[in-house]
């Protein structure tokens, strides 16, 4: 059985199904007051957990000979940070999972990982893998770019800027270099590492075909749904003003610096090494667009 982590997640709402397809009983973790609509015929088995608690975890773990880690968020708020989500809560897992001789641990990262990392969100992520590289489970690290598709926080998000707004903002100049991943490759790449030997103990970069400038990005997607808008490039000195002070005042700021200094980085990697170690084919960024979000428009 399968234990999975941010079942609830746009990641995790579209891998289900396919384990599902494939004949995988799947053991989803998932926190108290969550909706579970989504969850509907495809979980097995539903605990209420948390990942910072063994407690919850030790019993979640029962049976489970594979996990799948894709638990995260996108940004800190009070206790809920990067430190204790990242790092702290993969620990448990990973602690909890080898005790109860689990076979198998995947874990989502993300592109960008490594050691000193200006940002939080990085960091912490390189600390997690770190921690389960050395932890004797047998792994797959996987660090994705972008990932795109249903229920996204990327595409889904522009689409209803360039539909609502005259001018839409962008952040700097734009010309940051983004290879944008869809969601059915990523999941490709996780249903192979289920069952592949080959693919233990590596970290992968997760990296569509396109190298896009993120200008080019928000550009594209207004064309796909016919509302090509005037960009309007916010200087980053007033961003990081702006973020800085939001973290200040408010309690749930829209925009922190954490997230500027990760947007601002390019996130390239070499697409063909992930084409021929999982035997697939990326789909090109235009391509996806008209798979995923198509039929809605």
């Amino acid at each position: 059985m399968i234990l999975l982590t941010g079942s609830t997640g746009f990641l995790g709402q579209n891998l289900l199904p396919h384990l599902k397809e494939k004949g995988y009983a799947v053991r989803c973790l998932i926190r108290q007051n969550s909706s579970t609509e989504c969850l509907k015929n495809f979980c097995e088995d539903k605990v209420i957990g948390d990942i910072l608690d063994e407690s919850s975890l030790k019993y979640s773990m029962r049976g489970i000979d594979t996990v799948i880690h894709l638990a995260g968020i996108r940004m800190e708020i009070g206790n809920v940070n990067f430190e204790s989500i990242f790092y702290l809560g993969t620990r448990h897992i990973v602690d909890v999972a080898k005790a109860a001789g689990v076979k198998r641990f995947i874990f989502l990262s993300t592109f960008g990982a490594r050691p000193k990392a200006k940002s939080r969100f990085h960091h912490y992520k390189w600390l997690a893998e770190e921690y389960l590289k050395h932890s004797g489970l047998k792994y797959t690290v996987l660090r994705p770019t972008i990932i795109y598709g249903p229920h996204d926080h990327f595409v889904t998000k522009w689409m209803r800027k360039l539909k609502n707004l005259p001018i839409v903002p962008i952040l700097g100049r734009g010309k940051n270099l983004i290879q944008p991943i869809g969601v059915e490759d990523v999941i490709q790449c996780i249903l192979k590492s289920l069952t592949d030997p080959t693919k233990e103990g590596i970290t992968y970069e997760l990296a569509g075909p396109d190298r896009l400038s993120f200008r080019e990005i928000v550009r594209q997607i207004g064309i796909f749904i016919g509302h090509k808008r005037k960009l309007f490039h916010w200087p980053l000195s007033l961003v990081k003003f702006f973020a800085h002070l939001s973290e200040f005042l408010l309690p749930h700021p829209p925009f922190t610096r954490d997230e500027l200094w990760r947007w601002m980085e390019d996130r390239t990697s070499d697409h063909h090494k992930i084409e021929k170690e999982f035997q697939i084919k990326l789909t090109p960024f235009k391509e996806g667009l008209k798979q995923y979000f198509g039929p809605k428009l």
